[in-house]
């Protein structure tokens, strides 16, 4: 028997290296009673920092910042893929409970804040709850976000961004340009 097509559904939604969009696959395993093909094309895949590139992270955020330091420390993380990939980070969440006192949390959007709260207490960096993560008043404008942190940001404030390797940088640029 031949199957009919009516349409064709292009899943594109980024996924972790080695494993599957859990949408796509939900998706493909309904779709052929209503004549749809899904093709599962994500448009990245993602691969977590090596054990020499975390190492690395760590000391640069000793670097720069003394646990001792009375200055809030900033953690803006830019997608719910940044959220999930704390998880992985294992001594770079080490290195952020110690700071627990004085980390303050920022996201880009709302489903971002989301994630990066539970994965903040999940993974037992800090009690944090999702109203606690300063989101931009509109949210996904991350242009929004930094002009709020650096309005509200305390003088000296660090902040430290979670995001893909691939971004362009224009939040960090931004935060420096506001003077964090």
């Amino acid at each position: 028997m031949t199957m009919v097509t009516v349409a064709n559904l292009v899943v594109t939604g980024s996924v972790w290296e080695k494993k599957t969009d859990p949408l796509a696959e939900a998706l493909e395993s309904q779709a052929r009673r209503y004549w749809v093909n899904v093709f599962n094309s994500p448009m990245q895949i993602m691969r977590f920092a090596t054990e020499t590139h975390q190492r690395a992270m760590v000391r640069e955020l000793d670097d720069w910042d003394d646990v001792n330091d009375p200055r809030p420390c900033y953690l803006l993380c830019t997608s719910p893929a940044a959220a999930e990939a704390l998880a992985g980070l294992s001594h770079l969440k080490q290195s952020l409970a110690v700071r627990e006192r004085r980390l303050r949390f920022a996201a880009v959007g709302d489903e971002t804040a989301a994630q990066f709260a539970a994965t903040i207490k999940l993974e037992g960096i800090a009690r944090v709850r999702r109203e606690e993560v300063m989101t931009p008043a509109v949210s996904g404008h991350a242009d929004k976000l930094v002009q709020k942190l650096i309005e509200t940001a305390p003088d000296g404030s660090i902040v430290f961004t979670l995001e893909s390797a691939s971004d362009s940088g224009d939040i960090a640029r931004g935060l420096v340009s506001g003077g964090l």
